[in-house]
């Protein structure tokens, strides 16, 4: 389970990095990494495979694991009290779930070494690249 939630930080922080980057007048859709509302996360990502290898590929440390994962479990129940806050509507809690995970991302970022970091930014940069040709392509029917 802990291997999921850093998973989830991972691509979220891709995400919150490629939307600060996108045009604000850009229109709004759902990232494929983050989960819609009316989805549980696990049926969103990626199988446990592919969440070993992020963790192989920056060698965390147990002592990393355990201090991720109390970032991303603090992220995960603000961004549950954001889906559960009835007074905001669907843009306004896209937002506020973005600004979460760009609050955490310092946080998760001041735990990694500056190889692990660099190693983030080639992981990022491929689930970028990956997302880009996803929308590029055709919907399959």
């Amino acid at each position: 389970m802990r291997y999921f939630l850093i998973l989830l930080l991972l691509v979220g922080m891709a995400a919150a990095q490629n939307a600060a980057t996108t045009p604000q007048n850009a229109p709004s859709t759902p990232s494929q990494d983050e989960p819609s509302q009316s989805t549980p996360p696990a049926q969103n990502h990626q199988p446990a495979v592919a969440q070993r290898s992020i963790d192989d590929e920056l060698g965390l440390s147990p002592d990393q694991k355990q201090k991720i994962a109390a970032v991303i479990d603090d992220e995960n129940k603000q961004i549950a009290a954001v889906r559960d806050d009835s007074t905001l509507n669907a843009d306004q809690k896209q937002q506020k779930m973005l600004q979460v995970r760009q609050v955490g991302a310092p946080k998760i970022k001041a735990i990694l070494t500056p190889e692990q970091l660099q190693k983030l930014a080639a992981i990022q940069e491929r689930n970028r690249q990956e997302q880009n040709t996803q929308q590029a392509a055709p919907p399959k029917r």
